[in-house]
């Protein structure tokens, strides 16, 4: 099977190897960073594919690349853009999830200009979700020692004149949350077709930028697999499925557990999540391709085997990143047989470089084979977490 991969970034660099004869189309990550419409796309690298995925959102909603798959009735794994609107739309998740009667957090929906005025009202701990994508920085958990940090951040423009990443329009929607004490989150990650769904496993993320889950997030500092889960997420999974049948591609499912162990949604994403497919992928068997292949054209997706093993990624940050600055000084990884790796597309590089993964029987010889390599490695300007998976 000739697949196609379209992407801009690391992790579906490392699924390209792991999933044979693939074609990977590169895209500039300033497409996907600054919310441009894709150009200049070569969409006759796509003609002889069998099956063309990706994991971004402005590809999906690509109406050139759409219109050219349609045409010469080349299948592929994209969601629609009413389904989409299930990650851009925190609220519509929100009152989706409380019809079908799925434990989430209670919220209130604001805009950025009533937070402005507001702000200092809030009660906190409290959670600021911006309905924008922002690279990890769009979920904000607010309290009484970092308010003040995240209240210039998020208004710096109109309270002295300075641009900060993080400033986007006062019209911006977003909703606060309550704040929830949490045990653990995972990524829970399903296919789905009008015909089924089935479960393709679920990772830890590490979204802090530092040890010890110290700083402000990132897109991902890395993740680390795991196959089994509660159950009752499977039938959470379900009323999702007939609720939103039609849809096809992958779905992700933010979901926290608390501390007594009832697991509830964060949050719905309609893409597989980066870096968390990089590890999915070498955990299932070879019929993962087969599931994708059947998804992408309404077919059965067959049930999805497990190997026993364990995989882990680690992300290559930017230690001046401000998602404005190219970087400069560059790492220069050897190629090594043990672990896969993965490099952004493009020149800038703003937040992450790369990433390093591999699988094993264990989470702990994931974690003594890739932290050996990075030790060998000249990183550049580039840092990574050391304490994933402990």
């Amino acid at each position: 099977m000739n697949i196609s991969v379209i992407s801009s970034n690391a992790c579906m660099d490392v699924v390209s190897q792991h999933l044979g004869n693939v074609n990977r189309i590169g895209i500039d990550g300033n497409y996907i960073f600054k919310d441009r419409p894709i150009s200049n796309f070569p969409l006759d690298r796509l003609i002889n594919s069998d099956l063309v995925i990706s994991q971004e959102i402005p590809v999906f909603l690509s109406p050139s690349i759409r219109k050219y798959l349609k045409e010469n009735n080349i299948p592929h794994l994209f969601p629609d853009a009413k389904y989409i609107e299930l990650e851009n739309n925190r609220v519509l998740t929100k009152q989706m999830l409380q019809e079908l009667g799925i434990p989430t957090t209670s919220y209130i929906e604001k805009t950025l200009g009533w937070l402005y005025y507001n702000f200092w009202t809030l009660v906190k701990p409290c959670v600021i979700k911006i309905s924008k994508y922002m690279h990890g920085r769009q979920t904000i958990i607010v309290t009484n020692d970092n308010a003040e940090e995240v209240y210039y951040q998020l208004f710096s423009y109109y309270l002295d004149g300075t641009q900060h990443y993080m400033n986007v329009g006062l019209e911006q929607s977003v909703i606060i949350e309550e704040y929830v004490k949490i045990k653990k989150e995972v990524s829970y990650h399903a296919i789905l077709n009008s015909v089924n769904w089935q479960y393709c496993g679920s990772a830890v993320d590490y979204k802090k930028r530092y040890d010890l889950n110290l700083g402000y997030n990132s897109d991902s500092a890395g993740c680390y697999s795991q196959w089994d889960i509660d159950s009752r997420i499977h039938t959470y999974m379900e009323k999702i499925f007939n609720r939103i049948k039609g849809y096809k591609g992958f779905i992700f499912l933010g979901i926290a557990f608390d501390i007594n162990d009832n697991p509830f949604i964060l949050e719905i994403n309609t893409r597989p999540g980066d870096p968390e497919l990089s590890v999915l992928v070498q955990i299932s068997d070879d019929n993962l391709t087969s599931a994708m292949s059947n998804a992408a054209v309404d077919k059965h997706i067959p049930k999805i085997a497990f190997n026993g093993k364990t995989a882990m990624t680690v992300c290559l940050l930017n230690k001046y990143s401000n998602w404005t600055i190219p970087a400069k000084n560059m790492p220069v990884l050897t190629h090594a047989q043990e672990v896969s790796i993965g490099t952004e597309h493009g020149d800038n590089y703003y937040s992450r470089f790369g990433i390093v993964s591999c699988s094993r029987q264990s989470l702990i010889e994931c974690r003594k084979d890739i932290y050996r390599y990075l030790k060998t490695q000249n990183l550049g300007q580039f840092y990574y977490r050391k304490d994933l998976g402990t």
